[in-house]
């Protein structure tokens, strides 16, 4: 059978056919086929079981990991807060400390000045008190000049 150039030629139907569980026959019975699909879809349910599990896997080693990372992160960070007040009792000290003869100094020289001036109240207390009496008590009725030539103008 010789073909021309115009000519199509026939391409007889293949033997087997693809199909998305693998390659049936054509001469192959329903029962093969049935138990075939059945295998991979066993095999399918199998992938997927063992896909979730290495997800889970990988879910709970992602969660360990962090936890992990956590931890050291609250330890360096308790370590750097340690160091930083440690250093800082260090400053407050060596500031007290030099302080401490000139503060026992000035405390003494305040409670002296606290002392006189109680002192002073005490023994001035009562004089301040009568001459306040004595010139509330003893007040002068007088117009002034001023006020007193106004009016006679104003008359």
């Amino acid at each position: 059978m010789g073909t021309s150039a115009g000519q199509r030629q026939r391409v007889p139907p293949p033997s087997a056919v693809d199909c998305c569980c693998g390659v049936l026959s054509h001469n192959s019975t329903p029962n093969s086929s049935t138990s075939i699909m059945s295998t991979q879809i066993q095999e399918l349910i199998a992938a997927e079981t063992k896909a979730s599990s290495i997800v889970a896997e990988a879910r709970a080693s992602r969660s360990k990991r962090m936890k992990e990372a956590k931890k050291e992160a609250e330890a360096l960070c308790n370590a750097f807060r340690a160091e930083k007040e440690a250093a800082y009792q260090a400053s407050m000290q060596k500031s007290m400390g030099s302080t401490g003869k000139e503060g026992d100094t000035l405390g003494a020289q305040t409670d002296a000045a606290i002392q006189s001036m109680t002192d002073d109240y005490s023994k001035n207390k009562e004089v301040v008190g009568d001459l306040l009496v004595h010139e509330v008590c003893h007040i002068v009725y007088s117009v002034p000049e001023g006020l007193k030539s106004r009016e006679m103008q104003q008359a």
